[in-house]
């Protein structure tokens, strides 16, 4: 069954918003500024990364912005996400068989 033209519509709007926080942030980083920096030296990178990685910010929210490349585009920008998240964490450990989560094993 085709989705109505609304629907179709209201996918798209929410795309380009989610879009729209990684274009922000890549923009963010590229311009620079205090903040950044002292966010980026907490999370223990160097400032020297700051260009590359809002580059591949922006190449991945074009990506997903790009209807057939959608779903890789969505992957992609998991990628910065998930290592903000580990950063900001300092899970700094090597995930073993044993340390990983699994469910329904009842632990």
């Amino acid at each position: 069954m085709a989705a109505s033209g609304t629907v179709v519509w209201v996918g798209r709007a929410i795309s380009v918003l989610v879009s729209l926080i990684f274009v922000i942030s890549a923009v963010m980083k590229l311009v620079g500024g205090v903040e950044v920096k002292e966010g980026i030296k907490h999370l223990g990178l160097p400032e020297s990364m700051l260009t590359p990685l809002s580059i591949l910010e922006l190449a991945c929210a074009v990506v997903y912005l790009i209807p057939p490349a959608s779903i890789l585009g969505a992957i992609l920008l998991t990628g910065p996400t998930r290592s903000r998240r580990s950063s900001a964490r300092a899970c700094r450990f090597a995930p073993t068989p044993g340390s990983i989560p699994r469910r329904g094993r009842g632990r």
